[in-house]
């Protein structure tokens, strides 16, 4: 009887442990086209007698892997933007492995919104289509985004969308160049382009999705499916005639879903500014080091390579790997030299505490050169549950000028050298938790510069101020300062998500040691005089910061975020062997309101100190620039500022019609004790307590329309700003007003592939007043642009610049002229003659207001030339 109980217990556990058993399900997913793995396809698989599901995302291989149990079958399904659902019944009661093959999708998806072929959009997404936009003109992706309504592209590159610039800059869902995005834009072929994608209130963070959405937008590339994968390089050869100047480029790219690889060498000494393509829009270097020496020429204020005598050239390599398929490690690598002769002719017009001073005419003239390497290695891991980021950046600068500056008569020879170096690293970390997540934030950076600027020929002023005797014969002077900084930051935060709220707790810890040794010393010719008295300063300052606080997000109104930011700061600085200590509380707010998918309105308000730096405790003096002898002033009593911004956006995408109006407020209040101010041959303040509050308002707005029929597109804007300060000088009050407005335009007409046509007008005014001084500037720029076409080979481009300024009784009026003609000798290759300033104008003239002076100045120009290219796309 046991036995049989026995044999009858093993039987029904055995049955038991086979009815749970677990069933694995294998598979790959590839196109049917291309037979290439698809990556981050969903893959649902759901009982047929119902239950739960279990889902997965295939890998870079395009595989899967499932686990079942308590079915004999299930649906197995599979989705993948671009592609046709997957669905089919199979078994599960023996493992098994499946190959699918996804076609591509042809038909309209039930959430695209607009079925306008030039614009689409699909929720937050937009999609301009890159055939509805490029022009024969256009060769680079920067051509096509500067005509994509709704999107700007400023001189120095940065992308602007909505009046916001972007966040991040992807090409097929990567982010390769880290905030270097110029690099793309102004090197990748426009044909290899299907269309470029808005991701508004785009959370690049898995884990944030759904619970923070941020109000700023990504932009996101779509590349032939014939060039995803696939190598493909740019290589221009260009040369001036007569043979003076070179522009040469090769460019290797390849983009593909599981690794993408740059290589861009470019060299232009024909005007062209290399370094606009180099910026980093997605921030500025937390630990780049003080600088405290300068000898710098001015430029013109607009960009044209006929006003530029250069040498530039950069290497940029990048290399971007998925580790899988949520992980990412990219190493950027940047080599830029640049070399640029300038000179400027200026007549300075300076007043002082509401009296007229004396007219200063300079003529400078010198070299500037630039050298830098920036490396850069970043790991990022990107899960639904954590999030992990860490960068490692290693940079070495130099900067130097020679040259000369005449101002009454006397030739003063500059030398000026700033190296600088730094070596950071910042690490972010997030991890859900229950109902909310931790956040961990830990960054250090250490820099060091060593500056040196040699002077000859320095005014009398001057050696008064250093109980020098005037006579003593020519004197040179030479400002040494080493300066050198170390950081590390510290924050942990802590958010809890409710239904209708989402708090967070932060708190934070900063340190940061300054050091600062300076040295001035003046040389006779046939002797030298040695003022370590007055010259020489060796400060170390220590800074520590701890700040915590609270964050408040209410989601309880449908379509609107309303956030606010209260922190509690608390600052200790020790510094000549005297301790300083600041409390502040610094609230912010932030909201945002969707009215419907068309109209949005979102209110900013931030309140801030301005901290102020190491030199404020120089004691000895410091030969800062040409004009400016300084000696530190002490700490400032008060410093404060806070600014508001409203922004409301329209946007019609299916008509390509996109509408921005802003308004930006700021109000800055700061007191402290200046010494001395030198300003080219006037000693324009002493010793003296000063109180200086600072109102400026900015309103403005601007309007796209893209009217598909005429293919005329139009750009319109409009800005007014009031700036008003008080200066309170030893109890005399000095009121200084500045107001102006600028009005422009773009218009872009493209009517058929044989014509286009380009007109950019800008006007602006602006009045000036400070005590004695009034004045009115009024400036006008316009550029016109047309390209027709003789044939699918021929075309021949016209360019037209003028530049138009008028102050006070004087008036300059300056027109450049350019050609360019090119031809196809086959769909691979492209030879082009660009003829600029034909009409061979010398100078050009501009106007312009600084702090209590007006200035007159003039810069020379290339003669005219032709620049003789050709051009190869493999």
């Amino acid at each position: 009887m046991k036995q049989r109980l026995a044999f009858l217990l093993f039987t029904l556990l055995g049955l038991t442990f086979e009815g749970f058993a677990q069933v694995s399900v294998q598979g790959r997913i590839l196109g049917q086209s291309d037979k290439q793995p698809i990556v981050a396809a969903l893959v649902t698989l759901t009982p047929v007698s119902g239950g739960s599901a279990r889902q997965a995302i295939s890998n870079e291989e395009g595989k899967f892997t499932l686990s079942i149990s308590g079915c004999d079958s299930a649906w197995l399904r599979v989705r993948s933007l671009g592609s046709e659902p997957y669905s089919k019944k199979i078994s599960t009661r023996e493992p098994s492995l499946h190959t699918i093959y996804l076609s591509s999708s042809n038909s309209k998806l039930k959430e695209v919104i607009v079925e306008a072929p030039s614009i689409t959009q699909r929720g937050d997404t937009l999609t301009y289509m890159n055939g509805q936009f490029k022009t024969a003109d256009d060769r680079v992706l920067a051509d096509v985004l500067r005509r994509l309504p709704g999107i700007d592209v400023a001189d120095n590159g940065r992308i602007m969308y909505q009046g916001k610039p972007i966040s991040k800059f992807y090409v097929e869902g990567l982010d390769m160049m880290q905030g270097r995005y110029g690099i793309i834009t102004n090197n990748l072929d426009v044909n290899k382009i299907a269309s470029i994608q808005v991701l508004e209130r785009h959370q690049p963070v898995r884990m944030l999705q759904g619970v923070e959405r941020p109000s700023t937008a990504a932009i996101n590339i779509r590349l032939q499916r014939s060039s995803l994968g696939a190598f493909f390089a740019t290589i221009k050869l260009g040369a001036t005639l007569p043979i003076e100047g070179f522009s040469n480029q090769l460019s290797l790219m390849r983009f593909a879903r599981t690794q993408q690889n740059l290589l861009v060498a470019k060299q232009d000494n024909t005007g062209r500014r290399l370094s606009d393509e180099l910026g980093n829009h997605y921030g500025t270097e937390q630990y780049m080091p003080l600088s405290i020496l300068s000898a710098s020429i001015s430029r013109p204020p607009f960009s044209n390579p006929s006003l530029r005598f250069n040498n530039d050239w950069y290497v940029a390599f990048s290399n971007l790997v998925r580790i899988d398929s949520l992980a990412t490690l990219n190493l950027n690598i940047l080599r830029e030299s640049s070399r640029e002769d300038r000179e400027e002719t200026l007549i300075r017009q300076i007043y002082t505490l509401g009296k007229t001073s004396r007219e200063i005419r300079e003529f400078t003239q010198g070299r500037e050169q630039v050298s830098n390497w920036d490396v850069s290695l970043d790991y990022e891991s990107n899960r639904s549950t954590s999030y992990l980021k860490n960068k490692l950046q290693f940079i070495k600068q130099r900067e130097s000028l020679t040259g000369e500056s005449t101002q009454e008569g006397e030739v003063v020879p500059i030398a000026l050298s700033v190296p600088r170096l730094i070596l950071s690293n910042r690490l972010t970390w997030l991890r859900s938790s229950g109902r909310g997540r931790y956040e961990f934030n830990w960054s250090a950076g250490l820099s060091k510069s060593t500056q040196d600027l040699s002077l000859t020929n320095l005014d009398d002023l001057i050696f008064e101020r250093l109980n020098v005797p005037t006579a003593i014969g020519q004197v040179s002077a030479r400002q040494h300062a080493h300066y050198q900084k170390l950081g590390t930051s510290l924050s942990l935060t802590r958010s809890i998500d409710y239904d209708k709220l989402s708090l967070q707790y932060f708190a934070s810890a900063e340190g940061t040691a300054h050091k600062l040794a300076t040295e001035l010393s003046l040389h006779e010719l046939d002797g030298s005089v040695q003022l370590p008295s007055v010259g020489v300063n060796d400060i170390c300052q220590y800074e520590g910061q701890l700040s915590t606080g609270l964050e408040l997000k209410y989601k309880g109104i449908t379509r609107l975020d309303l956030s606010t930011r209260i922190p509690l700061v608390g600052r200790i600085v020790r510094v000549a062997g005297k301790n300083y200590h600041r409390l502040n509380v610094l609230p912010s707010l932030s909201a945002k309101y969707e009215f419907n998918p068309r109209y949005s309105l979102s209110l900013e308000l931030n309140t801030r100190t301005n901290e102020q730096d190491i030199l404020q405790e120089a004691r000895g003096y410091i030969l800062s620039s040409r004009h400016y002898l300084r000696q530190g002033s002490g700490r400032g009593l008060s410093n404060y500022a806070g600014n508001s911004t409203l922004l409301l956006s329209i946007r019609y995408p299916r008509q390509g019609h996109f509408y921005v109006f802003w308004y930006n407020g700021e109000y800055e209040h700061q007191r402290e004790i200046a010494r001395l101010e030198y300003l080219g041959g006037l000693v324009a303040t002493n010793y003296y307590a000063f109180s200086h509050n600072n109102h400026a308002q900015q309103l403005g707005g601007s309007a796209n329309w893209h009217i598909k029929r005429l293919r005329l597109q139009t750009r319109l804007r409009a800005t007014y700003s009031y700036r008003q300060n008080y200066m309170d000088i030893e109890g005399s009050v000095q009121q200084q007003d500045t107001q102006g407005y600028t009005l422009g335009g773009v218009l872009q007409w493209t009517p058929s592939k044989y014509f286009s046509a380009n007109y950019n007008l800008e006007y602006g005014h602006t009045s000036y007043n400070f005590g004695a001084l009034s004045s009115e500037l009024d400036r006008l720029h316009q550029t016109f642009n047309t390209s027709v076409g003789f044939s699918t080979r021929f075309r021949l481009s016209l360019n037209l610049y003028n530049t138009n300024y008028h102050l006070l009784q004087s008036k300059y009026n300056v027109w450049l002229t350019g050609i360019k003609l090119s031809y196809k000798l086959s769909k691979s290759c492209e030879a082009t003659i660009e003829g600029s300033n034909l009409l061979n104008k010398r100078s050009l003239g501009i106007h312009r207001q600084s702090d209590r002076e007006i200035q007159i100045a003039q810069y020379p120009m290339r003669k005219a030339e032709y620049l003789f290219s050709i051009r190869f796309q493999l």
